[in-house]
């Protein structure tokens, strides 16, 4: 996800954090790229983050994550 779906940080923690599982104060932290972004998750929840938003679509794109 690029800067154009960064617009409102806070509903974009909301929404991914629902298609985890997870609260939106879980998601510590946004950066966005150009071409991609960057979330700070809570270390106990990076798994299964990762693996609930691999293959998710959102805004017309193909989430790919994975752990850095």
């Amino acid at each position: 996800m690029g800067r154009g779906v960064c617009g409102d940080v806070a509903a974009l923690k909301e929404h991914l954090a629902e298609l985890a599982g997870l609260l939106p104060d879980d998601i510590m932290s946004v950066q966005c790229g150009a071409q991609s972004s960057r979330l700070e998750v809570r270390a106990e929840f990076a798994g299964d983050f990762v693996d609930a938003l691999c293959g998710e679509r959102f805004e017309g794109h193909l989430l790919s994550a994975r752990l850095v």
